[in-house]
């Protein structure tokens, strides 16, 4: 799989909408699935969901593609159309989403992290992710869950790297308010 930490911008992903063609499409696909993939994960709690959700979000890319401008970042367009698709099956579903599968899909390791949480915080903890704005959803997605670093987030982004680094601030500062209002350590 493609690890969303070596994309690259490139020619192909940037074209105009008239160039994008199924060879555009098969090169923005291999970049961003596995980054959409997890997304969808974190934002669904399940795999099989999760794997629905990004082939519907990469028939409605195909379809809208046109729509992604030129000057912006395919990788947050994705992001931004799964968000858009797991919003849709919630609705039709009418279930709340569950975070409990966050993580790494590819990790098979039985490496235990130096503090185990509890179901309970780790349930906390994930509808306090909930609560931030979808840019900050997607700010603590590539910068905690697929590890890059502020320039690189800031160029799937189309921002800043000042200005993720503030939007990462914002983000953990009213997670802090949020994990410390309920006591969850």
């Amino acid at each position: 799989m493609v690890s969303l930490a070596v994309q690259r911008p490139g020619p192909q992903l940037s074209a105009t909408p008239e160039l994008r063609d199924n060879a555009w499409f098969s090169e923005l696909y291999e970049r961003t699935f596995d980054g959409a993939y997890r997304y969808a994960c974190m934002l669904t709690h399940d795999p099989d969901r999760a794997e629905d959700i990004v082939a519907d979000a990469y028939l409605r890319a195909w379809r809208h593609r046109s729509s992604l401008r030129a000057d912006s970042s395919a990788t947050s367009w994705i992001l931004s159309v799964t968000r858009n698709c797991v919003i849709d099956e919630i609705r039709k579903r009418k279930t709340l989403v569950n975070l409990d599968n966050v993580g790494d899909p590819e990790d098979q390791s039985d490496e235990k992290s130096p503090a185990e949480l509890t179901d309970a915080q780790r349930q906390f903890i994930q509808a306090a992710i909930q609560q931030l704005t979808p840019e900050q959803q997607r700010v603590v997605f590539l910068r905690f869950y697929q590890q890059l670093p502020h320039e690189q987030v800031a160029r799937e982004l189309g921002r800043t790297p000042n200005a993720v680094r503030a939007i990462q601030f914002r983000a953990l500062s009213q997670l802090r308010k949020l994990l410390e209002s309920a006591n969850v350590q």
